[in-house]
């Protein structure tokens, strides 16, 4: 059993591409917003271990709050009111430091590119995710990772996944070269994204959250 599942994994591409054309109004701008996120959408009996249980209807949730904020603050712009992120806006309590401004909202901000850890370990809850986020953004990158007897055994992906609002031009992913305890059944590691803006963009993702390997 474990060759068959060993000769479909090995042939596994290093992530699935997702487009579509959602209502979404871009303005020309040089500031673009990013939000990183641990959507913690484990497979199902992973997710009921760690007291997460409803792992479709949350990743159905997650995609759905996050897309109607998007295209909610794109109408608004549109109206003439400000952007969600402007520090005049009612909805965002400010703290106030020496060093950064800090801000809360019960509103997800206004993003152009969303950066997701265990956002696609089950690619079926991945897809789910990306169903709702296709609403507001074109371009998802999900399923990523690279599936070798040394990379990860053959078992999980990476986790990772990326949406866009821009056109993306290219996809590399690197696995982590060491990895040790549980890391060493997932395709943890780098991705880069080349994303189709003046100047043209790299954009980074990876999984914070994994354990230190002794290189010596």
């Amino acid at each position: 059993g474990y060759l068959i599942w060993y000769s479909i994994q090995h042939n596994r591409q290093k992530f699935r591409y997702s487009q579509s054309s959602p209502f979404v109004s871009h303005t020309k701008h040089y500031d673009f917003t990013f939000t990183t996120a641990n959507l913690c959408l484990l497979p199902e009996s992973f997710s009921r271990f760690n007291n997460l249980n409803r792992t479709r209807w949350r990743a159905f949730e997650q995609g759905r709050v996050i897309a109607q904020s998007q295209l909610h603050q794109t109408v608004s712009t549109m109206n003439g009111l400000h952007r969600n992120d402007d520090s005049s806006s009612p909805t965002k309590s400010k703290l106030v430091s020496s060093k950064m401004d800090c801000g809360v909202t019960h509103m997800f901000p206004m993003t152009d590119f969303l950066l997701l850890q265990e956002g696609s370990w089950d690619v079926d809850l991945g897809e789910k995710l990306g169903e709702q986020l296709h609403r507001a953004y074109p371009h998802i990158i999900y399923d990523i990772g690279s599936h070798s007897l040394c990379t990860n055994l053959t078992f999980a992906n990476s986790g990772l996944s990326f949406a866009s609002k821009y056109p993306i031009m290219a996809v590399n992913f690197k696995p982590f070269s060491k990895s040790c305890k549980q890391c060493k059944l997932a395709s943890k590691g780098l991705l880069q994204v080349k994303v189709l803006l003046w100047p043209i963009w790299v954009i980074i993702v990876l999984h914070p959250c994994v354990f230190q390997v002794d290189l010596g």
